[in-house]
């Protein structure tokens, strides 16, 4: 239904979170199978790796790991999204950067980030 309608996908938003699939699947490799599975039926869509809480958590070096996993394995992933809820909190830009900056550590090979 949306082929060739998407460029771009989330494909499992928030898996550092919630491992909802794992848990009901019981495959710790479920997602990575899941971006295989979007990429046959839409190569041409770009497939993003997303969680939240990256600026505000420190989960940067999570998601750039988890990233970097699924890119050695051989899984077609374009990029890494990051989403954050900045509200009624004390920004701390430098902080901020420093994440930013892990979570790119993960791009050079080809992968594209996504706030």
């Amino acid at each position: 239904m949306t082929r060739n309608y998407v460029r771009h996908w989330d494909v499992n938003n928030d898996n550092l979170h919630f491992d909802f699939y794992e848990q009901r699947t019981r495959d710790p490799n479920i997602t990575m199978k899941m971006f295989s599975s979007v990429h046959k039926v839409d190569p041409n869509v770009q497939l993003f790796l997303t969680d939240y809480g990256i600026m505000v958590h420190n989960m940067a070096q999570s998601l750039r790991d988890q990233a970097m996993l699924f890119k050695s394995a051989g899984v077609p992933i374009h990029g890494i999204g990051i989403q954050s809820h900045l509200k009624n909190m004390d920004t701390d830009i430098t902080a901020m950067k420093a994440r930013l900056d892990t979570v790119a550590e993960g791009c050079p090979f080809g992968l594209r980030s996504s706030l």
